[in-house]
């Protein structure tokens, strides 16, 4: 009888094992609405547009790998955000970043967004030269191409550090920050951004 009884529990916890990996198992691998609500918010207090430049260009695939979110660059997130950031939130931010992820245009309407896919941007900067160019004619009201890494929450989804980077010419015109955001009245709202780079 007590063969039987582990026999059904054994069973038992399998079937919710199963159930539960169905439910839960492909969510790191998809970019969630909260996510989303998190890029909006950034955007629209990132984003400093010129007069006639309007449109948001987005890459389509997520940057920041686990094997470029080194121990180097997790030590100069604890350096520069200090207090205001947790060892957990920047350890997530390394998990949910471990591969690269596609965006879909999911922002906010209040946003022009468009989401340029892997082939096009190779399409148009292929040759290389005079890229930007042909970009520029495609995407006039563009400022140039955005790129987002996945958006990581600290256990209370009151805080999420996100990368932003904007490049505008190869060399010439780019920037990119670690982005930290707190929740308020159901808002992001940037509490720190810090450059990573500049070009």
């Amino acid at each position: 009888m007590k063969k039987i009884a582990c026999i059904l529990i054994l069973v038992s916890c399998c079937f919710t094992l199963k159930l539960f990996a169905q439910e839960f198992g492909n969510l790191p691998d998809q970019i969630t609405d909260d996510e989303y609500k998190v890029y909006s918010d950034a955007l629209s207090q990132l984003r400093l547009l010129p007069e006639g430049k309007n449109v948001l260009v987005i890459r389509e695939i997520t940057t920041i790998s686990r094997e470029e979110f080194n121990e180097r660059d997790k030590s100069y997130l604890k350096k520069k955000f200090g207090e205001k950031i947790s060892d957990d939130l920047i350890k997530e931010f390394g998990a949910v970043n471990a591969k690269p992820r596609t965006l879909q245009n999911k922002f906010s309407n209040s946003l022009n967004t468009v989401v340029i896919s892997k082939s096009e941007e190779d399409k148009i900067f292929n040759p290389i030269d005079e890229g930007w160019e042909r970009f520029y004619l495609k995407y006039p009201k563009s400022t140039g191409i955005i790129e987002l890494s996945r958006v990581a929450f600290d256990l209370r989804k009151t805080k999420a550090l996100l990368y932003y980077g904007s490049s505008s010419d190869f060399g010439k015109g780019g920037i990119g920050y670690y982005v930290l955001l707190k929740k308020e009245n159901d808002r992001w709202i940037i509490e720190k951004k810090v450059m990573c780079w500049i070009a």
